[in-house]
């Protein structure tokens, strides 16, 4: 025997039992595959993951021109400072003035003020009892920003009333009027402010402002 023939390698064909019966197994395969993934997909997501805007509200990335998304951004910033400085000055809430001389915009009249509009801001506090509140009201100096806002800050030191119904309200809300010439508001409720044409600003959350961060979906 020859090293050729010493190495030579035999092949052999295996059939199958039954064609019909491997495709079927295969079937079954995949839609078990199918029938997991969608069930992960579907536990994973949740309700939250889409904006869904009522009827008196609008986004704030879609909705709002660049000049008023930063003034937006801005007061989403600030009402952190005025919750903190509230919480540690005997429940007292900074004026306007008293933001400006710290710093914070959109009350600090900077050159970032000047380009977005001279808002001039006017603040009304509320406190009956355990409930606190602070209403900052800007209004545009200029054309360049011929929109309006509310900063409404909210907060509580008694418990929560048992049964109590109507709509939940978080420590801040912001509301825009997409008009310059009108004035403070006189009543300061959600169906007030309705009534007089004012917008609640909300923002993007999850994966939507994500991709807007990272510049895959337009500002």
């Amino acid at each position: 025997m020859n090293k050729q023939q010493e190495f030579e390698m035999q092949q052999y064909i295996v059939k199958p039992v039954s064609t019909r019966a491997e495709v079927i197994w295969l079937l079954v395969t995949v839609a078990l595959v199918v029938a997991v993934s969608g069930s992960v997909i579907a536990a994973r997501t949740r309700p939250g993951d889409h904006n869904v805007l009522s009827a008196h509200q609008i986004s704030a990335f879609e909705d709002l021109d660049t000049l008023e998304q930063g003034t937006f951004n801005d007061l989403y910033a600030a009402a952190m400072d005025i919750e903190s400085i509230h919480d540690e000055q005997d429940d007292a809430w900074p004026s306007p003035k008293d933001l400006s001389a710290q710093g914070i915009p959109p009350f600090t009249r900077d050159r970032v003020w000047e380009t977005r509009g001279r808002m001039a801001w006017e603040q009304k506090t509320l406190n009956s009892g355990t409930r606190h509140m602070a209403v900052y009201f800007g209004r545009p100096g200029s054309e360049q920003a011929p929109g309006c806002f509310l900063l409404i800050m909210q907060h509580s030191h008694g418990t929560p009333q048992v049964g109590k119904t109507g709509p939940e309200h978080g420590p801040w809300e912001i509301w825009h009027h997409d008009r310059a010439g009108i004035g403070f508001p006189g009543t300061v409720t959600d169906p007030g402010l309705i009534a007089k044409g004012w917008k609640e600003v909300v923002p993007y959350k999850g994966e939507e402002e994500v991709k807007r961060l990272k510049g895959e979906i337009p500002s």
